[in-house]
């Protein structure tokens, strides 16, 4: 089972099949949000083709529009961030791990749909918005997923999940019922037929209140090697994109009993494509066991603001 931790609320976890080798996966805590990646060896950044959370659900970008002729907005942004070679942040497994996070911003100040205040970083949305949201951030395993290519410009899962994949996985969310009661319990699972997707996934709500930007950022931490399996987690890992799926549902206060439309699930893949330094990007070709120039990272923390992730098929 993958081993799950969070310092934010209402963390609900699923795992499968994962392997004993996998760390888990983190939201961070408050001190250290900005600082918990942040000297990568590679990077991407996406667009996320999201809604408009600065407005009552279902958030569409201009008054009037419906599903039919609005299939999201912009200003949404995806930030996969990939270190090397860093030190463990599990207390009880110490030494030295690759690790990869992701963080989903929102529009930035003063674009619209903006949600936190660039000086202070604090969610500017007022309460009566926000309570007719449930939006839920999730991430798969990338085991099955094939090394190579490359990052898709708009941040879509194109030619990495098939369209049976996706579409089962719209299909599955916008009908849990979960979705349909704005409940924030899944009693369902998350995987989907057709998905080269087998291992574990997690499933959490955002909390629209201090601890907003941290329910947008995720990190994970890879041992170095595994026997059996790969000699090097920064290669092995970073040459396959992440996939992950964002539900942009109703609260249990607004359109319940209805279920959640199918452009309010956005399917996005990531990887990384832009290297830090003189690092390089990873690649699954690389002799095992090679690092190619990727340099030995501490994290630091930091006190900046505003932290965030992309795209739709």
């Amino acid at each position: 089972m993958v081993s799950i931790r969070s310092a934010a609320a209402l963390l609900t976890a699923a795992a499968a099949q994962a392997s004993a080798e996998k760390f888990g996966i983190y939201m961070p805590d408050t001190a250290n949000v900005t600082g918990i990646n942040a000297k990568p060896n590679a990077t991407a950044v996406v667009p996320v083709p999201g809604w408009n959370l600065a407005k009552p659900y279902p958030g569409y970008w201009n008054d009037g529009e419906t599903v039919d002729n609005n299939s999201g907005g912009c200003g949404w942004t995806m930030h996969l961030n990939l270190t090397a070679n860093v030190s463990s942040s599990y207390d009880d497994r110490p030494g030295r791990v690759m690790r990869q996070s992701l963080e989903l911003r929102p529009p930035a100040a003063p674009a619209p749909g903006a949600l936190l205040d660039p000086e202070t970083g604090n969610l500017t949305v007022s309460s009566n918005t926000t309570d007719t949201w449930l939006v839920r951030f999730v991430v798969f395993s990338k085991h099955e997923i094939p090394t190579g290519g490359q990052n898709n410009a708009d941040g879509s899962c194109a030619g990495i999940l098939s369209q049976e994949c996706t579409d089962n996985m719209r299909a599955k969310y916008t009908s849990e019922l979960s979705t349909i009661d704005g409940s924030e319990d899944w009693e369902g699972s998350i995987g989907a037929g057709g998905c080269p997707i087998s291992g574990w996934a997690v499933l959490h709500p955002w909390d629209f209140n201090e601890n907003f930007m941290l329910n947008n950022t995720l990190y994970w931490d890879e041992p170095l090697s595994a026997d059996n399996k790969y000699s090097n987690a920064y290669d092995f890992y970073g040459s396959r994109p992440v996939p992950y799926a964002i539900i942009w549902g109703h609260s249990n206060t607004t359109a319940v009993g209805q279920r959640v439309t199918y452009d309010h699930v956005t399917i996005g893949c990531i990887k990384a494509n832009e290297t830090v330094g003189d690092s390089r990007l990873p690649s699954a070709g690389v002799k095992p066991g090679s690092a190619g120039g990727v340099m030995m990272w501490a994290v630091t923390a930091a006190t900046a603001a505003a932290m965030g992730f992309g795209g739709i098929f």
